[in-house]
């Protein structure tokens, strides 16, 4: 009806292997896209604390789980369901007639599901250590070892095209959607010393000084791929192994407190930090990130 209006045709190009177009197609009568997000929470500790031999001292343990899921709940559409439709000539995406045809092809299915577990032991001591202007000066130590586990999981629709042997053998994609991922199953442990004291040096002056090494382990993956690609030109999955390297450093912090009269108070810290790569940085397979505009080769 547009050309029509505005007196305009579609001339076909000069070369007969070109296309007259390229669409990019959203299907609106199929309702806006809509994502079901349900996140679940699992916690539970048990600790004990005590005193011995002029020490105090205290130990927990603790497990979380966190688990996140996506399900389409409404305005994705199944490709092939919705071409099968275009073909036979009851849905037209141009005029958009015919959409109660393609209600079936709305899909309810679930996207992702992202687990993630921490299993984490901690135990420390604090003991006084002398009396000084200011009041009795403190110190304390502990030791952390943790066990996490980072699981991410794909519906049959996001695993299709990937270019890795997890890919499903759907031919259809979730209009609307994305595709290609690849599944991470992945568990690193890591542990940690650290210690602590505190200087009352005056009534009006406190000094805090501590320090603290990590070590974090090599990530352990449960999908591992091949370099190459096989004559199909799928990356194939191989056996499980450590993948990444080892992480370590040691950090610390100085604090300072000065209260040089009952109505000023001034505070000063300097510290450094770490963090280890996440389990997606590390196990994470090299997949596209897609892009609303358009698609890219590689290298970009």
């Amino acid at each position: 009806p547009f050309l029509d209006a505005n007196n305009l045709t579609i001339v076909a190009p000069s070369n007969p292997s070109s296309s007259f177009a390229t669409v990019g197609y959203r299907s609106v009568g199929l309702g806006s896209r809509t994502d079901d997000y349900e996140t679940t929470w699992n916690h539970a500790a048990v600790g004990v604390d005590g005193k011995a031999w002029g020490w105090d001292y205290r130990g927990r343990v603790v497990f979380a789980q966190t688990q996140l899921t996506d399900t389409h709940a409404g305005g994705y559409s199944d490709s092939d369901c919705l071409n099968s439709a275009i073909a036979a000539g009851k849905y037209n995406p141009i005029l958009g007639t015919g959409v109660d045809s393609v209600k079936p092809c709305i899909l309810h299915d679930q996207v992702q599901d992202i687990k993630s577990r921490v299993t984490d032991l901690t135990f420390g001591v604090q003991h006084d250590l002398w009396n000084m202007a200011g009041g009795m000066s403190i110190f304390s130590a502990g030791l952390d070892y943790s066990w996490n586990s980072y699981d991410v999981g794909y519906g049959p629709y996001g695993l299709v095209n990937s270019g890795y042997s997890t890919q499903d053998s759907f031919t259809a994609t979730a209009v609307g959607g994305g595709s290609g991922f690849v599944p991470i199953s992945a568990h690193r442990n890591n542990w940690a010393i650290y210690g602590e004291a505190v200087f009352p040096v005056l009534k009006s002056l406190e000094i805090d000084a501590s320090v603290r090494y990590d070590y974090y382990d090599k990530i352990h993956s449960g999908y591992v791929f091949s370099n190459t690609a096989d004559a199909n030109g799928v990356f194939q999955q191989i056996a499980a192994a450590d993948l990444g390297n080892t992480f370590n450093d040691t950090t610390y912090k100085i604090t300072g407190r000065w209260t040089p009269f009952e109505k000023l108070l001034i505070r000063g810290s300097y510290g450094t930090g770490f963090k280890a790569p996440s389990f997606g940085d590390v196990a994470g397979p090299l997949v596209f990130n897609g892009s609303t505009a358009n698609s890219y080769t590689c290298p970009f």
